[in-house]
């Protein structure tokens, strides 16, 4: 049979058509999924290998060929990750999945190894069985907590083990869901407020005494002059903190803290945080080892130090301490906490990953589907198989008036996109089918034959009714590589 496309047309509308489908946890078969596109992390310039790297990855419209009505399963519970040409699965985490926008996914690559690191996407399978990988596989390289904190109600869950987080204060000014950096953040209002901040579960699992790390992702400075983005106390000479000093609403020093080494504050250089900011603290083990604070992926303080992080039995908590008044105010997003030094090279990733995704993740198009694209009315584009008419983009033309000489005209636009030149073959090309043919032609177009890779054709469609009713066809295009 010719590949080609087909879509419904009525005096209804043209709506997106998918199924779902899993591969098995131990790996996959691409032939059952219909689409697929190569995501490279072509900014990721480094020399140091990074293993196991919980990579972030964006879909959403600005993909070229993407549409979530490819998907089989609305949540996209059909997606699949693998290195390109390979076909063991990696584990992956929805973080967001947002059909009227961007949608935020976590993937585990095995290996970041330079600009040419490709792994593959793949969607679009009716029969997919539910992944076996849970979030923690995602995270797994190290981390004692990961909190993305997107959650509008109930617990803030922790992807990398099962130290969930429970808001506490007033609960009167802060925001959940609020717009973040990576999907949804939380507000808080800091010491100015309701003094709301976040409590996480298992304090046990948080006792770390050298090659720690401490990430977040946070805009704003409406806390107190001490107030940390998060602590395990940090004071009276135990525990540690990720902090900022000053009392400033624009600008502050962030300070790594960590009780018991000395010396045991590292501040950093000044810093405008009314902008959208990534800080971080690392600390590696030995005798005497190395404290960093990073800003936006960029080391800004460095010293040695000695001695161990001092044990406290406080909880960690997130935007406050637990024997102060200093809490923090602002948007705060992905907060992580890791039993392990992170590198220079590991924290930068981090940030271009999150904050410049678009350049730091070239996504390919997408491949599979059929060789040309149908757009609507209003330019967007129709799924091929999609059985239901809409609308918005011109398959629902509407009530026409029986006998009064009415007539509804649509104009769709073809285009190439495959990887050849194709030929419209058939008499006609665009064929129509169904019980409504008696009510829908072909009034004009298309007039080329042949439609070169990227090039467009038109062709009208006209409802002129001859009978009452609800009218429906199917309209499929013919083509043929040449």
């Amino acid at each position: 049979m010719f590949p080609g496309c087909c879509l419904r047309l009525g005096a209804a509308a043209i709506a997106l058509g998918w199924t779902v489908a899993a591969a098995p946890a131990e790996g996959l078969d691409p032939a059952d999924f219909s689409f697929s596109a190569d995501i490279t992390f072509a900014g990721y310039s480094r020399s140091e290998n990074l293993a196991d790297f919980p990579a972030l990855v964006t879909f959403g419209e600005g993909i070229t060929h993407f549409q979530y009505g490819q998907f089989a399963d609305a949540d996209g519970g059909d997606l699949r990750f693998t290195v390109a040409g390979d076909t063991n699965l990696l584990p992956y985490e929805i973080d967001t999945w947002n059909p009227s926008g961007d949608s935020a996914v976590w993937v585990k690559v095995p290996l970041l190894s330079g600009a040419a690191t490709t792994i593959r996407a793949h969607w679009g399978n009716a029969s997919a069985v539910p992944s076996s990988y849970t979030a923690a596989d995602v995270w797994s390289a190290g981390y004692a907590g990961v909190w993305h904190l997107g959650e509008t109600n109930g617990l803030f869950f922790d992807s990398a083990s099962t130290n969930h987080g429970t808001l506490l204060g007033a609960l009167t000014d802060s925001v959940r869901g609020t717009n973040a950096i990576i999907g949804g953040g939380l507000l808080l209002s800091g010491d100015g407020g309701d003094r709301d901040h976040v409590q996480i579960a298992h304090e046990s699992n948080f006792k770390i005494f050298s090659n720690l790390t401490v990430m977040a992702f946070s805009k704003g400075l409406d806390g107190g002059a001490w107030a940390p983005w998060v602590s395990k106390l940090g004071e009276s000479g135990q525990g540690y903190a990720l902090r900022r000093r000053g009392a400033s609403t624009v600008v502050a020093e962030p300070d790594f803290v960590t009780r018991g080494t000395a010396p045991s504050e590292q501040p950093g250089p000044v810093v405008d945080y009314t902008t959208w900011r990534f800080t971080a603290g690392t600390i590696g083990e030995g005798a005497i080892k190395t404290k960093r604070v990073f800003v936006d992926g960029d080391v800004v303080a460095a010293t040695t130090v000695s001695g161990a992080i001092a044990d406290t039995p406080d909880s960690v908590l997130i935007g406050a301490r637990t024997n102060s008044t200093a809490f923090w105010g602002g948007v705060i997003d992905e907060v992580r906490i890791s039993r392990v030094e992170r590198t220079t090279n590991w924290v930068w990733a981090v940030y271009q990953n999150a904050f410049s995704n678009d350049s730091f993740n070239v996504y390919g198009p997408v491949s599979g589907g059929p060789d040309v694209a149908v757009l609507g009315t209003n330019g967007s584009e129709i799924v091929s198989g999609d059985g239901s008419p809409s609308s918005v983009d011109g398959t629902d033309f509407g009530t026409v008036t029986y006998g009064a000489g009415a007539y509804v005209d649509r104009v769709f636009t073809i285009t190439n996109v495959s990887g050849s030149s194709l030929e419209l073959n058939g008499s006609p090309a665009i064929q129509l089918s169904g019980d409504g043919t008696a009510g829908f032609r072909l009034v004009s177009g298309p007039t080329q034959t042949t439609i070169v890779v990227g090039a467009t054709a038109t062709f009208t469609i006209r409802f002129d009714p001859v009978s009452l009713g609800t009218k429906t066809v199917t309209v499929s295009i013919v083509t043929l590589h040449s």
